[in-house]
């Protein structure tokens, strides 16, 4: 969403053009020119006007948003079309070019895993990291998907890698030099109270360990898909997301209702610094009794995510200001 420039898209109409990231002015100069491309433009712009009120008030202001119709991306200065279609996965138009902006790559690196109780408490410390850092990457690995790769096999060199602990936090830190990622991953361990003797601790500056780390949670996809002695396992409520400062309750609520509709052991994993939360379960979606309950849980889960609100900066507060709908 970030770094796409312009998408080069065809839609269902047989409509084939670049979509960009436009002035006011030139919005108006390719709707003028009507066609295809100007036509949609047209009706873009009024869907825009006519809702931009409920868009600036009701989008959510997370970082981690990648799934759906992202509207807001037709306000302010730039009307921002392949911002819309980012996310949309093939449901607004096919994407058959993409024109992205690069990063750098950081030289060096330095990573901290730190293990808790269960997937939830894990959460619950993100507030308290990201408030004094902000890493590279801040992933999670829950026990269920650990206990998946020992049962497999899989993996198991990077999850002794990991410390004492049910869930996992890993904490990536870049820099310049290797003294610049070290520096901010010892400030971190102190603002939290710990130190690298703690058996909750792991750390490495070993960019081939880092990766070997890493292998844990990048492992999450695979492991889950035929998980020993259970049925097969689904996306069906991947990529959920929401403050990265609420996620720890939304788990609460997520595992309750997975409970209360009879989903047993969850592989809870995902991009925790970013609110994300990634999983496969067992919905049971080859019968109709499994597709009836599934979609009941469809409506509640779209309820509980939605539920938890959002976090957002006022700039007059100098601070984060929580509201909900």
């Amino acid at each position: 969403m970030d770094n796409v420039a312009r998408l080069e898209i065809l839609t269902y109409d047989g409509t084939r053009a670049w979509a960009g990231r436009w002035t006011q002015e030139e919005l108006a100069d390719r709707i003028d020119a009507g066609g295809g491309l100007g036509a949609l433009c047209a009706r873009l712009r009024e869907i825009r006007d006519r809702y931009a009120d409920q868009i600036r008030e009701r989008y959510p202001d997370i970082p981690r948003r990648v799934s759906g119709y992202n509207l807001d991306s037709l306000l302010g200065a730039e009307f921002d079309l392949a911002g819309l279609v980012v996310g949309s996965e093939g449901t607004l138009a096919t994407v058959l070019h993409a024109e992205i902006d690069l990063v750098l790559v950081v030289p060096a690196a330095a990573m901290l895993a730190l293990g808790y109780d269960d997937i939830a408490a894990a959460a619950d410390a993100v507030p308290e990291i990201i408030a004094h850092c902000r890493p590279m990457q801040l992933e999670a690995i829950g026990g269920e998907l650990v206990h998946f790769m020992r049962e497999e096999g899989q993996f198991l060199e990077s999850v002794a890698m990991l410390p004492q602990g049910n869930s996992w936090l890993m904490v990536q830190f870049g820099g310049d030099t290797n003294e610049e990622a070290d520096t901010q991953l010892h400030e971190l361990l102190a603002a939290l109270g710990k130190s690298t003797s703690d058996d909750d601790v792991a750390v490495s500056d070993d960019p081939e360990q880092e990766q070997r780390m890493l292998k844990a949670r990048e492992a999450g996809l695979g492991v889950t898909a035929h998980p020993p002695d259970m049925p097969e396992s689904w996306e069906g409520w991947e990529d959920s997301a929401v403050s990265a400062n609420a996620v720890g309750d939304y788990l609460r609520d997520l595992l309750a209702l997975f409970q209360r509709y009879g989903y047993e052991r969850p592989a809870l994993y995902g991009h925790f610094g970013h609110g994300c939360v990634h999983i496969r379960m067992p919905f049971r979606l080859k019968n109709g009794p499994g597709l009836t309950t599934f979609r009941e849980f469809l409506f509640s889960a779209a309820d509980l995510v939605t539920s938890h609100g959002v976090w957002t900066v006022s700039e007059e507060r100098g601070g984060p200001e929580f509201w909900e709908d």
